[in-house]
């Protein structure tokens, strides 16, 4: 029986590392900015044309961006190249991911999604969603193209950290798809509610909340958009269900589009800009298809 026991106990230490192990895989589903990936080094406009984009690459032009990091600086940049692992269950198999705080940390193990980024704002964002709203830590990713079809369509999946007890109710993180023909001023949000001219975040895409009369409750808002909350293939606290920017277009006209996401404040008047809860959005590998 003593020799039964030590044996048990000389296991002991190797059951609890492959627990560890398989708990770990089973929570990082998603790889973000990995090493082992060329594309994570990758600059905005690489990642425009060699990632998002399918079709013919010379339609792309006047590429900017406003980030935070370097291409190398792969922990700390708040865009970047996401690839899932054998096995995840995540939507989509590669891709690009804009935040309002680190990419890394949407994934990889990280838990801190409370992260600063480039503290700056927008003023399209600001006009689309709201032109009272403070947006801080905006990273963007704008150019121009010629379709040569009538319509474009993209596929992404919005997530974030503000997904957390009565938050949904009160206050989003903003972004925006921003569509217009190049040379002109207005623009046309195509990151909607399908059917609607609502603009996805996190309180146009909730289940209802139920506090128990403890704080501030609310009914769903198009709940059938909301995937859950906790899903486990990326640190944020819930996310949507896999959603479409599509919009009629004109084949061989310039266009130009902005993507845009910032932190918001929490909607109170006069408080601060907040940076406590980061919020995502995911793009999926060659759905920009020209």
């Amino acid at each position: 029986m003593k020799l039964k026991n030590n044996i048990l106990r000389s296991f002991l230490p190797l059951l609890f590392l492959l627990s560890s192990t398989i708990s770990s895989l089973q929570a990082q589903t998603i790889r973000v900015n990995d090493v082992l990936d060329t594309e994570s080094s990758f600059s905005p406009e690489e990642l425009i044309e060699n990632v998002l984009v399918s079709g013919n690459c010379a339609n792309i032009s006047n590429i900017t961006s406003v980030v935070n990091g370097n291409p190398t600086d792969l922990t700390t940049k708040s865009y970047g190249y996401f690839k899932r692992l054998p096995g995840s269950r995540f939507p989509f198999e590669e891709g690009i991911v804009l935040t309002t705080g680190i990419a890394f940390n949407t994934s990889n193990g990280g838990s801190n999604l409370d992260d600063r980024s480039t503290g700056l704002s927008d003023a399209d964002l600001n006009q689309i969603i709201d032109p009272n709203t403070v947006f801080t830590d905006a990273t963007v990713f704008e150019f121009d193209f010629t379709p040569s079809s009538d319509t474009i369509n993209f596929r992404y999946i919005m997530a974030s950290e503000e997904y957390e007890e009565n938050f949904p109710c009160l206050y989003s993180d903003g972004f925006a798809f921003l569509l217009r023909v190049a040379g002109t001023t207005t623009y046309e949000n195509i990151a909607i509610i399908p059917e609607t001219t609502t603009p996805v975040s996190v309180t146009s895409v909730h289940p209802g909340v139920d506090l128990n009369g403890n704080a501030i409750g609310c009914m769903p808002q198009n709940e059938d958009f909301f995937e859950g909350y906790n899903i486990g293939d990326t640190n944020f606290n819930g996310r949507t269900t896999i959603l479409n920017a599509t919009a009629t277009v004109i084949p061989n006209i310039r266009y130009h589009i902005k993507l845009v996401i910032a932190d918001a404040n929490n909607g109170q008047l006069g408080d601060p800009a907040d940076s406590t809860y980061d919020s995502a959005v995911f793009l999926e590998a060659g759905s920009f298809n020209l």
